[in-house]
């Protein structure tokens, strides 16, 4: 028998993110799950796509089409995108095939990338920014490489008090 209450309390949940919150978490999913395929790293995916401007003009409109299909077809689609731009991006002797899935079996990468998406969501809030200049804080960040990089156990950590070692970086960086 289903339970219309706890069904309910999800729907509610679900409800509270806002457009932006949700595009900017599908785009964390496309940069993150790219940078596993090819076996490099989310700022090096990101900043590809940020230099020729596809988070505003690919990731994000394509939000509405992209998040209902599957990860590999959502992967190829930002990868053929890149790929329009800079045919050898990611075609790197060395680089690992595969999905990339980090060596520690104890971090849920899925539950990483969520973390990272509300990151970017109360980085853009806090500093009174749109989401996709908050993604070039974000994915510039020495957190950001620490926290891809499992170091300091940092994904134990709070959303709010990585914003703020965010937001410190900044201040420390000026």
């Amino acid at each position: 028998m289903v339970n219309f209450a706890s069904v309910s309390n999800v729907l509610k949940i679900k409800s509270s993110m806002n457009q932006a919150q949700r595009t900017t978490e599908f785009a964390v999913f496309c940069i993150e799950n790219t940078a596993a395929r090819l076996g490099v790293s989310g700022r090096e995916v990101f900043r590809e796509l940020n230099r020729t401007d596809g988070i505003n003009r690919f990731l994000f409109p394509s939000y509405p089409t992209l998040h209902t299909q599957g990860k590999d077809y959502i992967v190829d689609e930002t990868l053929q995108y890149i790929r329009r731009h800079n045919p050898t991006f990611g075609r790197r002797k060395g680089a690992r095939a595969g999905d990339g899935m980090n060596e520690n079996p104890l971090i849920n990468e899925t539950l990483l990338q969520m973390k990272y998406g509300r990151i970017v969501s109360l980085l853009a809030e806090t500093l009174g920014v749109d989401e996709a200049r908050a993604l070039d804080v974000f994915y510039n960040s020495d957190t950001y490489g620490y926290l891809s990089q499992k170091m300091f156990h940092l994904h134990n950590m709070s959303d709010a008090y990585l914003v703020d070692e965010i937001v410190l970086e900044l201040q420390n960086k000026q």
